[in-house]
């Protein structure tokens, strides 16, 4: 979307309809919150970008990681592991 094409009236409308969607940004929203935290973990932990998606994921969503993979004994204090 080109938002210089859209002129101020046009951008006002745009964000207007967006938010008067119900839970369409919130849902933004929480999809940023996952990539972010899962950039943490891969920031501060020898993860995978795969493994910092579902371990980040697995913490927003207060859920459990079923896992064998000895990448997850770095974060195992900060959410539940299931070990196989």
């Amino acid at each position: 979307m080109d938002l210089a094409a859209l002129g101020v009236a046009g951008l006002i409308c745009t964000f207007r309809n967006l938010f008067s969607k119900p839970g369409l940004f919130q849902a933004d929203l929480r999809v940023f919150h996952f990539r972010r935290q899962a950039a943490r973990l891969k920031a501060h932990h020898k993860l995978s970008l795969a493994d910092a998606f579902a371990a980040g994921t697995a913490m927003q969503l207060g859920a459990r990681i079923v896992t064998g993979d000895p990448e997850f004994k770095s974060i195992s204090h900060m959410v539940e592991i299931l070990w196989l």
